[in-house]
C-alpha cells in the first residue's frame, strides 16, 4: 500500500517572503474612544523576507493616511501580548466592581429607609426601618 503524500501549508505564497501569516486584519481597535471611536484599525501578522535573517511579528495601528509598523520579536510581542491581557483582565474587574457597586446602591434604595442596631460588643446591625421595602 503506498504512503499518502503530505503536502504542508506553505509559509507563505506570496514573492519575496518565506513567511506571511496575518493574524488580524484591519480589525476596528478603538471601541471606546471618547472622541474619535472606531477611526484606527489594526493588523497583525508573522512575516519574514526572503534573505533576512529574522522573522517577525509585525503589527500596524492605522488611522486614515496616518500609520504606525512595529516589527518585534516573538519575545517582546509576547510581553506586550501579556500587558494587554492584563490591562483588559484590569478593566474587566474594575467593571465588575462598578457593576457591584451599581447594585448595591440600588439594593440599599429598594430596601428603604434603614434603623442602625447596636449590639453587644460592638456589632452593629441594620433593620429595615419599614415593613414592605421603600416608604
Amino acid at each position: 500500500m503506498a504512503e499518502a503524500t503530505i503536502h504542508p501549508i506553505p509559509w507563505s505564497n506570496h514573492e519575496g517572503y518565506d513567511l506571511t501569516r496575518w493574524v488580524m486584519t484591519h480589525e476596528q481597535i478603538n471601541d471606546r474612544d471618547r472622541h474619535h471611536n472606531n477611526l484606527i484599525t489594526g493588523s497583525v501578522k508573522a512575516t519574514k523576507f526572503t534573505g533576512q535573517e529574522f522573522a517577525f511579528v509585525h503589527v500596524d495601528l492605522t488611522s486614515g493616511p496616518s500609520g504606525m509598523s512595529v516589527r518585534m520579536s516573538p519575545d517582546n510581542a509576547r510581553t506586550l501580548a501579556n500587558a494587554l491581557l492584563a490591562a483588559a483582565d484590569t478593566v474587566d474587574a474594575f467593571e465588575a466592581d462598578e457593576c457591584m457597586r451599581e447594585e448595591a446602591e440600588l439594593a440599599r434604595y429598594n430596601a428603604g429607609p434603614i434603623n442602625r442596631i447596636e449590639l453587644p460588643g460592638g456589632v452593629v446591625a441594620f433593620e429595615p426601618a419599614t415593613e414592605g421595602g421603600a416608604a
